[in-house]
């Protein structure tokens, strides 16, 4: 450090360059992480090393800016404002699209700001270290000329080593007015300029140079999205044959931290290497290899931000006083709407944004915001045009294992997957159905401007278990059913066109099950119950038709009558039938006949006898 400060002193550089060190230290001070601003930060470092910049001082004043950027963030917000949503717009519409800065995150109102804050920094600091320097070389300059204190001080050996520690062994080989007057002009780093060069060249034609840089930026982003940790083994990005491999891809479920949400072994794509210098990714096709759901994680994830919040449901939108909440119908109530929280997240996120305006005004929004997300996570909305920044128009996963479903895999199809549905034509859509059948789910999240088509949730599971069931339903602490499976549908669509709201019945159909009331048990089988399902995903209001639960009863009750007054009737007629063969044989041949056929028609009208019936049927 010693070193550097002394060859600064000396005058080894340029003014420019320091000047220029300093700009560009203050602008990568003021910027955000690589992998929030990738673009933004390689750019401002290939300048740094093809400029013939002192690195020492851009150092210096990197750690001053990036400490300063801290302090003042609110102000950066305030600035970049004005320049994402004032007059300069238009202006910041084309550099936000712009290849390689797309890639800078200039669309967020702290980044964009704070690389203003950093260029009057930096340009503050560049002069006053140009100053500086000059001021100081002119004053040695005049001490080397007319003062022989000075020349009697450089010879005494002691300070020939300071001299030597502090600005090197040229001290004594050249004046300062010497270094003075030699002057670099707008001075290029040769080395610099072929080591970026180089590595260019090795990005585009050499897989995988980048991957460690590539792996880090996709985990962090990954995990921001999913609001829970994710292992990500490996990247490899090769934009000469513009494909994309993924490996070892593992995303914990934010409500259940030991488990994993998804995880695939590896997942492959072909996109457009254009497409990304613009911040696009746009993929025709990703195929998941190996992929799996709800299994162990070897390690216990952490959340990343803000959990989802569940939607909270008033009663206007819970219909009558007969709807009631999942708390009212579920022990583990709690459990299912932070799950279902999640759902209705990720639903919203592919599906277009609802039209019409907004009751928040920009500054409530982005108090909000900011209060949500941070300073350095609020976009300026409406900038990026032309195509989301991410557009997967097919994704495929055949053969997925479940943890729900045992003995049974996935197969996935996910259409037009994208971060800004409202720019591409056809709506996201997600279709999963099981090997074996048991389930089956199409959803499309077309938003209000869709057909009824385009806004469709099927979602259809037959085969669930008491068992499975055990937890959930319970009355006085013990469980509502037993034995036997039941099967639930759901069909229609999102109420009014508003992707996450249902207004729909919900049919939830019993086999070969008990249900335990009242300390008794009465069969359920083949017998269909009429469900409502109202309000938001996760937050839901279920109605159930008094006269619906009436009529399953009676039903139960009317088949289990019927079972029973079968089986006494059957053993009536065995009784019935072995008396009179009794007295046919004490009665003898004539007497007993007459006699019994008549004590068998009066019998026989008393228990409804099927003897009855079979001579009606054989004298019809």
């Amino acid at each position: 450090m010693m070193r550097t400060l002394g060859g600064f002193l000396r005058g080894s550089h340029a003014p420019i360059q320091v000047f220029l060190a300093a700009l560009l230290g203050s602008l990568l001070g003021f910027a955000p992480g690589f992998s929030a601003a990738p673009g933004l930060i390689a750019l401002l470092l290939v300048l740094l090393i093809v400029l013939n910049a002192n690195i020492g001082i851009a150092l210096l004043v990197f750690g001053l800016a990036k400490l300063l950027s801290l302090v003042a963030m609110p102000v950066s917000f305030a600035i970049g404002e004005f320049l994402l949503d004032g007059p300069l717009r238009g202006l910041m519409e084309t550099v936000v699209n712009a290849p390689v800065l797309a890639l800078g995150a200039l669309d967020h109102y702290a980044v964009s700001g704070g690389q203003v804050l950093g260029l009057l920094f930096g340009v503050f600091a560049g002069w006053f270290l140009v100053t500086t320097l000059n001021g100081f070389r002119a004053k040695m300059h005049g001490l080397e000329e007319g003062s022989e204190r000075y020349k009697k001080l450089t010879s005494k050996p002691g300070m020939g080593v300071l001299l030597w520690i502090l600005i090197g062994s040229g001290h004594g080989k050249k004046s300062y007015g010497e270094l003075l007057s030699k002057r670099k002009r707008f001075p290029i780093r040769i080395m610099g300029a072929v080591l970026a060069l180089i590595v260019i060249l090795g990005v585009v034609f050499v897989p995988g140079l980048l991957g460690g840089v590539i792996t880090n930026v996709s985990r962090d982003n990954l995990a921001q999205w999913n609001g829970a940790t994710v292992d990500l083994e490996g990247v490899e990005l090769d934009l000469a044959s513009n494909r994309l491999v993924v490996h070892g891809l593992a995303m914990a479920d934010p409500n259940a931290l030991g488990t994993n949400l998804f995880e695939a072994a590896r997942m492959e794509a072909n996109l457009s290497s254009s497409d990304l210098l613009r911040g696009h990714l746009a993929i025709d096709r990703l195929s998941i290899i190996d992929g799996a759901q709800g299994l162990a994680r070897a390690n216990v994830g952490s959340h990343v931000g803000p959990p989802p919040k569940p939607s909270e449901t008033p009663d206007a939108e819970g219909g009558d006083g007969d709807s009631r909440s999942l708390e009212d119908w579920l022990a583990d109530a709690q459990v299912w709407r932070e799950r279902l929280a999640t759902v209705r997240e990720w639903v919203e996120r592919f599906a277009p944004a609802e039209e019409g305006e907004s009751e928040e005004t920009l500054e409530e929004r982005l108090e909000r915001e900011v209060a949500e997300k941070g300073w350095l996570g609020v976009v300026s909305r409406g900038l990026r045009r032309d195509d989301p920044a991410l557009l997967i128009r097919e994704l495929v996963a055949d053969g997925v294992r479940s943890a729900s479903l045992t003995g049974e895999t996935l197969n996935v199809r996910f259409d037009n997957l994208s971060t800004a549905p409202e720019l591409v034509l056809d709506p996201a859509r997600l279709r999963i159905t099981s090997s074996a059948g048991s389930l089956d789910v199409d959803v499309a999240m077309g938003g209000l401007t869709a057909d009824k088509t385009d806004n469709r949730l099927l979602f259809a599971l037959s085969g669930v278990t008491a068992e499975a069931l055990a937890d959930s339903l319970k009355i006085d602490g013990k469980p509502l059913l037993s034995k036997g499976t039941l099967d639930v549908a759901l069909d229609g669509a999102w109420a009014g066109g508003k992707v996450g709201w249902l207004d729909l019945p919900l049919n939830v159909t019993f086999h070969d099950m008990l249900v335990n009331i009242g300390g008794s048990q009465a069969p359920l089988d083949g017998l269909t119950l009429p469900l409502g399902i109202r309000g938001p995903l996760d937050s839901p209001r279920v109605t159930l038709d008094d006269d619906a639960v009436t009529d399953l009863l009676k039903g139960t009750a009317l088949a289990e009558f019927n079972k029973r007054k079968d089986e006494l009737e059957q053993k009536g007629q065995e009784k019935l039938d072995e008396k009179t063969d009794e007295l046919k044989e004490k009665l003898g041949d004539k007497v007993g006949d007459e006699l019994g056929d008549k004590l068998g028609d009066k019998l026989g009208g008393l228990f409804g006898s099927k003897k009855k019936d079979k001579k009606s049927d054989e004298d019809g």
